[in-house]
């Protein structure tokens, strides 16, 4: 038992820490937790909080604190609550106790887990549990616990009646089970329906982690605690606009970059939870190692370190799955977990579909839906006659060579004679063709194994030797510089396909450079250039490059619209004004392009959908969050948020 004592050193510790900063007061908390760990702990505990929100920490929270140690020293074990008979503790937080319990008076057939705050009265206590009971009334799902009832202990503190769930948490269930990849995807796809169900109606978790998400004995998964989530639609009990940006109980390792900036929480941070909770799920580390940092230094790695592939990190853990994850994983897993909301996935619903697509070998969206791509997973699928395919195109490759110095011969000899000048004219026609069908070839038949596999072969020979011959081919078409642009432009297709950065960037930007060279702007080709250049830029944190090659972009197509891409550019350059804090800007772009999807598809294509909820998010930025809700729930309603 905590003496009142031991609460006034607290306190001393917690004051004497806020005249501090930096080294200084690292150095004192380490000096407390040499010699009394568990109130270091707690110091830290108000250290964080009022970090979070100062206010806070004005004369309450000391005392919100004081009465909670107070309270789980003196209340005793209540022995029964209402109807239900109390049969033991089985958790503890810093806001509840969980008890496991049964009803006697026969309208349940089963124990139940009852939650009951441990600070008898306290205003943002029982406000907090009185929303997760409205939350929880909500939401009906077989993955999500049940809540039963309600009510108020005898000295006045709230409980909820829900769900007992008996079993593990995801993470150990899984190595108890010794699960493969696919079991474990399957799980999470489980977890993704739980969530995704909450955010179509409107509800954001907040608070997904390993201890938040239980699976049964017989497999089922349970999402738990929606005791620190929040209600988006303002007509749900969404409160006011601090409560919509914090979060009081968050777990840094878990938290979303913006819950840990206090900014405003949209679905996208349990995009982000379930990201770290992939990545943890099929790696056995997290993404991020915070162990011994202090709460901005945390923040500080989170919204900065790129986490390392899971494919890599799987390999460096400890984790011994027999498919560890690899290629189009890295890629999902990766686009949950970018820094920027707008950036991840737009649902929980599309994260799950993307993870089973990965484990399949479809194309997945976290990669540019190019023909490059779509062929690399076509070839994985077939790798014995791509191999003979391979063969052939280096056969092509020399043809092709022949055939243009053929047809540079037949121009040079075109001024003297008219019939040698047709005959140079069908030579060029011919190579061009054959240069476009190289393309094509060069495009389809990139297998992907090639680059990821360690062993040495025919396979890999194969591939230095196409690379060699492009290069031939680039030294021998010095006089068609257009033809060398587009052959860099697919080789970056290419490359981005099979993840290789490096090399994308590099023939994404020979590419630009050829076509700035030989065009005059504005020019369709320039633009497309420029769009896929800053892919490159982005993929190196090149910020202010990427988003000038953007916009230049955008201002080409806008004068030469021509084929398909300006509704895309829009989309892209919308999302990127989200991130830059452009909300307006973001939100007039973001209708553009859903007007121009509408015109020259339907308000179905996955285009204009994706618009819609880029608008939503801009509408939802600037707190314009009756118009963002009445958005999404349009778009739920016609059932297109996975699309």
């Amino acid at each position: 038992m905590r003496r009142p004592d031991a609460w006034l050193r607290i306190r001393t510790w917690f004051e004497q820490a806020l005249e501090r900063e930096g080294a200084a007061r690292d150095e004192l908390l380490e000096t407390l937790a040499a010699t009394a760990p568990d109130e270091a702990s707690l110091v830290r505990r108000l250290l964080v909080a009022h970090e979070r929100d100062p206010g806070f920490l004005d004369g309450s929270a000391i005392e919100v604190l004081g009465d909670r140690v107070a309270a789980s020293d003196v209340i005793p074990e209540p022995a029964r609550l209402g109807r239900y008979r109390i049969e033991r503790r089985i958790g503890e937080g810093g806001m509840a106790t969980v008890y496991r319990a049964v009803p006697d008076d026969g309208t349940l057939d089963r124990a139940v887990a009852i939650k009951v705050a441990r600070a008898t009265a306290h205003p943002r206590l029982a406000a907090a549990s009185a929303a997760e009971r409205d939350i929880l009334a909500r939401l009906s799902h077989p993955h999500i616990a049940h809540l039963y009832d309600a009510g108020l202990t005898p000295d006045g503190r709230p409980y909820l009646v829900m769900e007992y769930v008996e079993g593990l948490a995801i993470t150990d269930h899984c190595a108890v089970r010794r699960l493969d990849l696919a079991a474990r995807i399957a799980l999470l796809r489980d977890v993704c329906a739980a969530v995704d169900y909450a955010h179509r109606h409107l509800v954001v978790h907040r608070d997904i982690k390993p201890s938040n998400v239980l699976v049964t004995t017989d497999g089922a998964v349970k999402l738990l605690d929606f005791g620190v989530a929040k209600v988006l639609d303002p007509e749900g009990g969404g409160g006011d606009d601090v409560a919509a940006r914090t979060n009081p109980a968050l777990t840094p390792a878990y938290a979303a970059p913006e819950q840990l900036r206090r900014e405003r929480v949209t679905t996208a941070a349990d995009v982000w939870g379930l990201g770290v909770l992939a990545y943890e799920l099929l790696t056995g580390v997290r993404p991020h190692r915070l162990d011994g940092l202090s709460a901005a230094a945390a923040e500080r790695v989170i919204c900065t370190v790129i986490p390392l592939a899971p494919s890599l990190a799987a390999r460096r853990g400890e984790q011994a799955l027999a498919h560890p994850p690899s290629g189009d994983l890295d890629a999902v897993i990766l686009k949950a977990l970018r820094v920027e909301p707008a950036a991840r996935y737009a649902t929980a619903m599309a994260f799950a579909e993307d993870l089973a697509a990965a484990l399949e070998g479809r194309p997945v969206r976290a990669r540019a839906p190019t023909a490059s791509y779509r062929a690399v997973r076509f070839v994985n699928r077939n790798r014995a006659s791509v191999f003979a395919a391979s063969v052939a195109v280096v056969a092509l490759l020399a043809t092709t060579i022949v055939a243009v110095r053929q047809a540079r011969a037949a121009r040079a000899l075109a001024a003297r004679v008219e019939r040698e000048r047709a005959a140079a004219d069908t030579a060029g026609a011919r190579a061009r063709r054959i240069n476009r069908f190289l393309q094509d070839v060069l495009a389809t038949a990139n297998p992907s194994w090639y680059v990821t596999s360690r062993e040495k072969g025919p396979d890999v020979t194969v591939l230095r030797a196409l690379e060699h011959a492009a290069s031939r081919m680039s030294r021998d078409l010095a006089d068609d510089p257009e033809t060398r642009a587009d052959i860099h432009h697919t080789l970056g297709d290419t490359y981005a396909a099979l993840g290789r950065t490096e090399e994308m960037a590099r023939h994404f930007d020979s590419s630009l450079a050829i076509r700035e060279r030989i065009f005059r702007p504005p020019h369709p080709k320039i633009a497309d250039a420029r769009y896929y250049a800053w892919r490159a830029a982005t993929d190196r944190g090149q910020w202010d490059r990427a988003y000038e090659l953007l916009q230049s972009a955008l201002a080409m197509q806008r004068a030469r619209d021509e084929g398909n891409n300006l509704p895309y550019m829009l989309e892209t350059v919308a999302s990127s004004a989200i991130r830059r804090g452009e909300y307006r800007r973001a939100a007039a772009l973001a209708q553009e392009s859903i007007d121009l999807f509408a015109a020259r598809y339907d308000s179905t294509h996955p285009g204009h959908i994706g618009s819609e909820i880029v608008l939503a998010n801009a509408l939802l930025y600037q707190g314009l969050r009756d118009s963002a809700a009445a958005l999404v729930a349009r778009v739920v309603v016609h059932d297109r948020l996975g699309i």
